[in-house]
């Protein structure tokens, strides 16, 4: 992962709402409705949208459109390589042992 992604995906999480968002949807298995989302956070729909338009640039999370609504899944891959990347660069390198990137 570049270090213009990772400073990207962490930028977009580094906000309390967009981290419950994640979390939210992290335990959705097939995605939740947005008003739905904004519901169980308390918020207006177009704060979600500004809040999830963070998330989507990031890479974190994506919508599929179905009639008049959209539903919102987290990216777990992403999530994923977004760990990694940060285990990565942040654990020492032990003697013998390369660091990976």
């Amino acid at each position: 992962m570049h270090p213009n992604e990772l400073i990207s995906a962490l930028q977009s999480i580094a906000h309390p709402t967009r981290l419950q968002i994640i979390e939210i949807l992290h335990s959705a298995k097939d995605g939740l409705e947005a008003g739905k989302v904004a519901a169980r956070l308390g918020v207006r729909k177009n704060t979600l949208s500004s809040h999830m338009s963070k998330l989507d640039h990031a890479g974190l999370v994506y919508g599929r459109r179905e009639g008049r609504n959209i539903f919102y899944s987290v990216d777990a891959t992403a999530l994923e390589k977004l760990a990694s990347n940060i285990s990565a660069r942040l654990t020492p390198t032990l003697p013998g042992k390369q660091k990976t990137k």
